[in-house]
């Protein structure tokens, strides 16, 4: 299948091994299970849907910032990895981009922005949509402030079908980027446009 000609290791002599050509690339076709596991197995977890969008947003929570990045209200090609962006790699067996390719260096031939987010992470908008722990709600803001005021830490719903996918990803078009939209799929979903990212608890 299309989809089985994206997988980025192989299987030989009862070992996994990674193709070497993409070892700079994001993780993608995981499940929301497996990301939580592979999280976990190295002490780290999923972030929660309020902890990527801090992430991707800074202070400028409840602004109408679309992007990651400063003061750029919109996005083109030499910003990330989007559908029809024309990147090196679009149309390719892996269709992503190295992580953090959008660092103000040359990406095939183009010299590309610094997309860096405001604590400096890169690819949360583009290249792969990014788990996060939470149950999906198309209404969980306004649910947890009902529920017990402004929570400190919010933890998203007790309980749901679907989980969140926040980023937009390279098979997405460029308003599908924007730090408003919100995903919802089933946690088994495998996709070569999924990924992750991972969090840590600093005490």
């Amino acid at each position: 299948s299309d989809d089985y000609t994206r997988v980025k290791f192989q299987f030989a002599d009862s070992t996994y091994w990674a193709d070497e050509l993409y070892y700079d690339h994001p993780v993608t076709g995981v499940t929301w299970y497996g990301a939580r596991e592979y999280a976990a197995f190295y002490g780290l977890r999923l972030p929660t849907e309020v902890e990527w969008e801090i992430a991707a947003r800074g202070m400028r929570l409840g602004t109408q910032h679309l992007y990651p990045w400063e003061d750029f209200t919109e996005v083109d090609s030499t910003y990330t990895n989007y559908y029809g962006s024309d990147d090196p790699y679009e149309g390719s067996r892996i269709p992503t981009t190295p992580v953090g390719a959008f660092n103000g260096s040359p990406l095939g031939g183009v010299l590309t922005e610094d997309a860096v987010g405001p604590f400096a992470t890169y690819d949360q908008a583009g290249n792969a949509a990014e788990w996060c722990s939470d149950w999906y709600s198309s209404a969980v803001y306004d649910e947890l402030e009902e529920e017990i005021g402004t929570p400190i830490d919010p933890q998203g719903p007790d309980f749901g079908t679907d989980r969140v996918l926040r980023g937009g990803s390279w098979a997405q078009f460029k308003d599908q980027l924007r730090l408003t939209n919100r995903q919802a799929a089933d946690p088994a979903t495998t996709a070569p446009w999924i990924g992750f990212r991972t969090a840590y608890t600093v005490y």
